[in-house]
């Protein structure tokens, strides 16, 4: 324990690892339990201290594996053997063993592997053994990953095994990557394989990874990458992107795209990107995030032709919208602005109704609420609570005097409006 000890001191990374291996090549393979443990139970104190110790556990943790492969799993699989580390957890214990212990014997690795309590894992928890493992195999037998991959459940371990062969594919090239693909059976996998490709396709070139979207997944494919490579494009090359985006068939993954860049141009507000989002509003839908941007400029260039994609909408997207065309509204003329909130009364946001409360006297803001209750049916429902939650938040002392003559709780903007008298008769 001395000399390991002395190495790890050692503030030179090369004569460390030089020394470790020297170390580890004089021990037996029962000695290797000890040496590990000795090492997971190390607490580094400073940053360099912990990745010299890293690097040490990484490299002990192989040579056991290499010596006594299922000895060296078990091991870790039972958390009451070893140690806690605070610089390699178990998940990355576990991926260095299989990763050594597949390219070492695969089918032993294998056979262990799925004669493992609790194998194969549900989608909801996660098998890093499985993970190196395949990623270890893909290596030198493409094949044989392959139908273990297939063997995973659906979920969140067969996407980290998948995306840990993506190198393997790529490295054989585009074509050779689809044939692969191609030859999949679960259409699942193959529509992550084809996003995953083309996300790392992204790194180095947008456009061929929105080309191999079009071209291996169609413009109607539901859940594609293409946001992820339309943002990582826009970032580098906005106009590219633009032009590339003209030119793409109609569907899902068009209107996919069109979401991220409108979301990218309402985040780096101009009257450039304001003219070419209003450009697209009537052909297709408009990103949430754009909304509220978008017509507050839009509402001042083309008053008639904002409110008629406003009323066009759907309800939830209207929402969003609607502070912009009722703040616009209520600086000309209050009273248009009035009427235009209790004709649109399932698309107002009790923030819209902000702007109309905030310039009316408290005899016209009881007037236009109780136009409101004659409108739903009574003093209840979205609609109402809605109007009332604005009032309270633009002039709350009226709110409250209009709610003590009535018997109401003054609402708390987003929480529901509750009825005293009712509260009280229960108490009664």
């Amino acid at each position: 324990m001395a000399m390991l000890r002395m190495i790890l001191g050692n503030g030179d990374a090369v004569y460390r690892s030089q020394a470790i291996e020297r170390f580890m090549a004089r021990l037996e393979a029962d000695e290797f339990p000890e040496m590990v443990e000795f090492l997971f139970q190390q607490r580094p104190k400073t940053t360099a201290e912990g990745q010299a110790l890293a690097s040490a556990q990484q490299m002990m943790l192989s040579a056991w594996t290499k010596r006594d492969p299922m000895g060296a799993a078990q091991a870790v699989m039972d958390p009451k053997r070893l140690p806690y580390s605070e610089v390699m957890d178990r998940d990355s214990q576990l991926q260095t063993i299989a990763s050594v212990w597949g390219a070492q014997d695969p089918d032993a690795a294998i056979a262990w592997a799925k004669a493992r309590e609790g194998y194969p894992a549900t989608e909801d928890l996660p098998d890093p053994f499985m993970v190196g493992l395949i990623r270890s195999v893909a290596s030198h037998d493409l094949t044989k990953a392959t139908a273990l991959l297939a063997e995973m459940p659906f979920g969140m371990n067969r996407r980290t095994a998948l995306t840990s062969m993506l190198p393997q594919l790529i490295t054989k090239g585009k074509d050779a990557a689809a044939e692969w693909i191609d030859g999949l059976q679960d259409e699942k996998l193959k529509k992550g394989a084809n996003n995953m490709v083309a996300e790392e396709l992204a790194e180095t070139s947008p456009q061929a990874a929105a080309e191999w979207i079009l071209s291996r997944m169609g413009g109607d494919t539901e859940f594609s990458s293409i946001d992820a490579v339309m943002e990582r494009w826009m970032r580098q090359q906005k106009e590219e992107a633009l032009v590339f985006f003209e030119k793409m068939p109609a569907g899902k993954v068009r209107n996919d795209a069109l979401q991220t860049i409108t979301r990218r141009l309402s985040g780096d507000p101009s009257e450039e990107h304001a003219d070419w989002i209003v450009g697209h509003l009537g052909q297709e839908p408009m990103s949430t995030n754009a909304a509220t941007w978008i017509f507050k400029y839009w509402i001042q260039k083309d008053q008639s032709a904002a409110i008629t994609h406003f009323e066009a909408m759907r309800e939830d997207n209207a929402r969003i919208a609607s502070s912009s065309i009722l703040g616009h509204l209520a600086q000309q003329d209050v009273r248009t602005a009035a009427n235009f909130y209790k004709s649109h009364l399932d698309r107002m946001s009790h923030m819209s109704g902000v702007a109309v409360f905030s310039r009316l006297e408290s005899a016209d803001a009881t007037a236009f609420l109780e136009d409101i209750e004659r409108a739903v049916g009574g003093p209840q429902g979205h609609s109402y609570d809605t109007a009332l939650e604005a009032w309270a938040k633009a002039k709350p002392e009226d709110a409250k005097a209009y709610c003590a003559e009535r018997g109401l709780t003054v609402p708390n903007y987003t929480r529901p409006i509750y009825m005293k008298a009712s509260a009280a008769a229960e108490r009664e």
